[in-house]
């Protein structure tokens, strides 16, 4: 678990090099991208942090590689989110990343973040998924 905003950063950042590093350990075409972040919101910022997903969402319902773009708020703690995100390959998500809606929401999640645990992985087995 992460607990700095400085870090929260460089954790957006380690997405895109992590992402493709990943595709080319395992060589030859990539299967979907898998991403996975959960996240503690500082007290009293929640609100602000869900309303900072709008113009994301926006961004990603306009992506056709972005397969699944949703944020989950945990029953048992209103701080507690995670973000699940499934794009069709590298390409997708690094096109994702290099938005400028995605770039200007960086600064505002350090803002609002207090912890972040980041897991990035391939889609095996699912159901619902296009692409």
């Amino acid at each position: 678990m992460t607990q700095n905003g400085g870090t929260v950063r460089v954790l957006l950042l380690v997405f895109v090099a992590a992402t493709v590093k990943a595709g080319r350990q395992r060589g030859g075409s990539v299967s979907h991208v898998a991403i996975v972040a959960r996240v503690i919101v500082k007290e009293g910022r929640a609100d602000e942090y869900v309303a900072a997903f709008g113009p994301l969402l926006d961004q990603a319902k306009q992506e056709p590689g972005t397969l699944l773009y949703a944020l989950h708020r945990s029953n048992d703690d209103p701080h507690v989110f995670w973000t699940t995100e499934v794009y069709a390959d590298d390409a997708a998500f690094a096109a994702h990343s290099a938005s400028e809606v995605h770039a200007a929401a960086s600064p505002v999640f350090t803002e609002l973040i207090a912890a972040a645990d980041v897991l990035i992985g391939e889609t095996l087995i699912a159901t619902g998924l296009s692409g």
